[in-house]
């Protein structure tokens, strides 16, 4: 099935280098912790930036089939067009659920896609 029908169907996934990642809907404990997050950081950004948590796409550029991720959480300038281009992103959360654990690089996956510096963290592994 191909990665729009899928979107379509309610099915959360991610394009990374071309491969569709079919991600399951995170359990209460994740969106309870995703929430919290979000209104944290939303009570703390200064002006000209907006958070999102509502599982807004991240886009490599604003054109068809670009890749994309799908993060918890995402701080950001407004786009100038429809979708959200990596260049404006100035913070990504992404709470790394214990199914995802087992791979080690995980939570670097969206802050490595623009070659930014950046630090993941991860709870469940000593820093």
């Amino acid at each position: 099935m191909p990665a729009a029908e899928l979107a379509a169907a309610g099915v959360r996934v991610e394009i990374l280098d071309g491969m569709v990642v079919v991600n399951h809907p995170g359990f209460y404990g994740h969106g309870l912790l995703t929430d919290r997050i979000g209104e944290l950081l939303k009570a703390r950004i200064s002006s000209g930036l907006a958070v999102n948590w509502a599982g807004v796409g991240v886009y490599e550029r604003d054109e068809p089939g670009a890749t994309y991720q799908v993060p918890d959480i995402v701080v950001s300038r407004r786009p100038t067009g429809e979708r959200l281009i990596g260049a404006v992103v100035e913070v990504v959360v992404e709470v790394v659920s214990p199914a995802n654990r087992r791979l080690a690089d995980y939570e670097h996956a969206v802050i490595a896609r623009e070659g930014r510096p950046g630090r993941g963290v991860n709870p469940h592994r000593p820093s």
